[in-house]
């Protein structure tokens, strides 16, 4: 057997690594500016959905949903970077009552589960970003189990990033450099398979 045949199944499984790495790279580079972040999320989920599929160049398939989604991605993360900012001011600054922690408490995960949707809803379809803000969350509530699935996916690699600070330091560059653009590549079949009834004539494929 050939061990670098394409068809080999550590070729392939060599080819998804290579793949989470560049997407990861290509998400941390673009984020820097902090304002990007928006952008750099909505390409990073379009790409690794045609990864999956086999299709197009990685770095020209992510600048290109870059450009094309920068905008409105942006006002998509402006709304979560200012509801987030206010609601870590009132974990500093507001006064300490039940009522008020369970609110704050209400508000995060209504922060947590419209991000979970939102770009990847950005990187999807064309809509006005009121629009895909409003169906983030109706996608969030009404695949509630998919959604759980998804926060326990973000829950867990934040939880070994931070077990691996107390515990085994060594493997944390291993670990970033995997980063949130790897995550995705679990996020993404679970998107898509909640999405399938929705999109059977699909046309939103901007390299056909």
């Amino acid at each position: 057997m050939n061990p670098f045949n394409p068809n080999n199944k550590f070729m392939q499984l060599l080819s998804q690594v290579i793949d989470a790495l560049g997407t990861n790279i290509l998400l941390v580079l673009t984020s820097i500016p902090v304002m990007t972040i928006g952008a750099s999320l909505t390409a990073a989920h379009d790409v690794v959905r045609r990864q999956q599929r086999g299709e197009g160049h990685l770095t020209r398939a992510y600048f290109r949903a870059f450009r094309r989604n920068f905008v409105q991605a942006s006002q998509i993360w402006l709304v979560f970077l200012v509801a987030g900012g206010l609601l870590a001011a009132s974990w500093l600054y507001a006064p300490a009552s039940l009522a008020v922690l369970v609110l704050q408490i209400f508000v995060a995960l209504i922060l947590v589960v419209g991000f979970e949707w939102a770009f990847y809803l950005q990187s999807r379809f064309a809509n006005p970003t009121a629009l895909t803000l409003r169906n983030a969350w109706i996608f969030a509530v009404s695949h509630i189990g998919v959604t759980l699935l998804l926060v326990a996916f973000d829950a867990a690699f934040l939880a070994i990033i931070i077990a691996a600070w107390f515990y085994w330091p060594q493997s944390e560059f291993l670990i970033l450099l995997l980063g949130y653009g790897s995550l995705l590549h679990a996020h993404l079949p679970l998107l898509e398979y909640a999405m399938r009834q929705y999109l059977p004539h699909d046309k939103r494929e901007e390299d056909q």
